[in-house]
Parts: structure tokens; C-alpha cells; sequence
């Protein structure tokens, strides 16, 4: 049961994680994908958001393993629940800045 809830926290730390070594970040990919003429400061924003979630990510990922060691109610709740409303209030945030940051930089 612990492989297949992780699979999804583990899978997104790695997907952030290995495209911050990369050229091209996957969040700057898809920021292309919507905006094909995105500025180099919004470009810069995007890289630096790749690394901000790689950390996060990594850290859900953390917390998820060491709930193996606790009582199994702890891990159900933490990673059929927990886990996913941070990740969700995360992503709300990271869009409540970006909107921001694109007024104020205009991009």
C-alpha cells in the first residue's frame, strides 16, 4: 500500500528534480506551451520555481517515508490526505504569486 500512495509524491520530487539539471526545467516547458513568446525574466521565474518544488517535493517525500515508522493511522492520514491538500495549497499559492509577479513585471 506504502508504494502505491508514494508512487505520486516520489514521482513529482523526481520530475522537479531532474529537470532543474536540464536546459530547459519542465515548469519552463509548459510555461512555453501557454505562452510561446514568454520573456527571459518570466523564464527566470519558472527555473527558479522548478527548484522551489523540487525542495518541497522533496521534503513531502521525507515526511511520507518517515510516516512508515509511525502508526498506520498516521500514515493514511498523511499521505491519503495531508499530502495532497499540501501539494494542492502549494500549487494555489504558486499561482496567487505568479499572477502577481506577472502584473508587476508585466509578463
Amino acid at each position: 500500500s506504502f508504494v502505491l500512495i508514494a508512487i505520486p509524491i516520489i514521482f513529482l520530487f523526481l520530475l522537479f528534480f531532474v529537470s532543474s539539471f536540464k536546459k530547459e526545467t519542465v515548469i519552463q516547458k509548459f510555461a512555453k506551451l501557454v505562452e510561446p513568446d514568454i520573456k527571459p525574466k518570466a523564464l527566470d521565474y519558472t527555473r527558479k520555481l522548478t527548484y522551489i518544488w523540487a525542495g518541497f517535493t522533496f521534503l513531502n517525500t521525507l515526511v511520507s517515508l518517515a510516516t512508515v515508522f509511525m502508526p498506520e493511522k498516521v500514515w493514511a492520514l498523511y499521505n491519503g490526505c495531508i499530502s495532497y491538500l499540501l501539494v494542492g495549497s502549494f500549487f494555489a499559492i504558486e499561482y496567487i504569486v505568479r499572477i502577481k509577479f506577472k502584473r508587476k513585471y508585466d509578463c
